[in-house]
């Protein structure tokens, strides 16, 4: 914790209690969803980003087929390691649908007009590219 400037646990030391904390052990969540691509451990464990991006994708009313379609394309030349990313982000997916821990979800509307490169939605307001 010291490295990344904490002095404590902020999920042990009581500064998180105004919030609704979801402990999620995305190690082992992940590692049971792609036992049976038979990866050692070490390489299924990369996978638990693509766990956590398909809860939030789940959480968020994300649709779901651009991030498999571009999981199988960057990883072509690694199928096995493809569809491994895919299986941890549709269980992510699952997890959030099964899961009670969750009593809300919100959903986010497509962006209603495209940004110029280097502009985001937050910049918008100040940027001279403002339509509106």
């Amino acid at each position: 914790m010291a490295k990344v400037g904490y002095d404590a646990n902020p999920l042990e030391d009581g500064s998180l209690d105004a919030y609704n904390v979801h402990p999620v052990p995305l190690t082992t969540l992940t590692l049971e969803a792609l036992k049976e691509f038979g990866l050692p451990r070490k390489e299924a464990e990369r996978s638990k980003n693509m766990f956590a991006l398909g809860l939030l994708s789940w959480m968020y009313h994300r649709p779901t087929e651009n991030t498999e379609a571009f999981l199988r394309k960057k990883f072509a030349k690694k199928p096995q390691i493809a569809e491994a990313n895919v299986a941890a982000f549709r269980a992510g997916w699952n997890f959030g649908e099964t899961t009670e821990d969750f009593a809300v979800s919100y959903e986010v509307a497509p962006a209603t007009a495209a940004f110029p490169p280097g502009v985001t939605a937050t910049s918008r307001a100040t940027s001279p590219w403002r339509t509106g």
